[in-house]
């Protein structure tokens, strides 16, 4: 898919759905520090998990080789295993969803 294409998906998808999540919270949170799975991508993760544009988002940062933080609950390693072919978008999702599966959310931000 090309940037352009993945990019209309998402933006169609946010005026479809509204505005996500991860544009009304710190952006600290889907840009943690390199280093494995801490707690706040985890909880990016969890979030991105609920959110009705997830796949999109994964998409776009897919062909936009965003090389930092989370989008679509995948952190740059998944993407690069998606874009490589290592592992389809599905399984980067369950993986993450697997990961993430523990953390419990603030009732304010459940959607």
């Amino acid at each position: 898919m090309k940037v352009e294409q993945a990019f209309t998906a998402l933006a169609d998808g946010i005026k479809e759905h509204g505005q996500p999540i991860c544009q009304q919270t710190d952006p600290e949170m889907w840009f943690p520090e390199a280093g494995g799975e801490r707690y706040e991508s985890l909880v990016a993760k969890k979030y991105c998990g609920e959110c009705p544009v997830q796949r999109e988002c994964a998409l776009y940062a897919i062909a936009a080789d965003e090389n930092y933080g989370i989008w679509g609950g995948l952190n740059d390693r998944q993407r690069v295993d998606v874009r490589n072919g290592r592992v389809s978008l599905e399984q980067a999702f369950r993986m993450s969803e697997v990961r993430s599966a523990k953390v419990r959310l603030p009732i304010s931000h459940r959607q």
